[in-house]
């Protein structure tokens, strides 16, 4: 049996986008959620290992795809 996919929602706060996404989902067969935000505040942080947990990940604004790569430099894939 394949390996359930691991998905990673990311916004700032880990409020209300990210934990939303991760709730819908979790339940979907094949995959694995989970959510984490970027602010110093967030309930859950984005972590490297957490990245490095994750097949894909979400982010929820363009200007954060940029302070992810910013604070974790070639742990994210090239732009498509």
């Amino acid at each position: 049996m394949a390996r359930a996919r691991r998905v990673l929602f990311v916004c700032e706060g880990n409020l209300h986008r990210s934990p939303t996404s991760e709730r819908l989902y979790a339940s979907t067969p094949g995959l694995r959620v989970r959510s984490a935000g970027l602010s110093p505040l967030a309930r859950v942080q984005v972590t490297p290992e957490l990245l490095a947990w994750a097949d894909d990940v979400f982010v929820m604004e363009r200007r954060l795809v940029r302070d992810l790569r910013r604070r974790f430099p070639g742990q994210l894939p090239p732009d498509r």
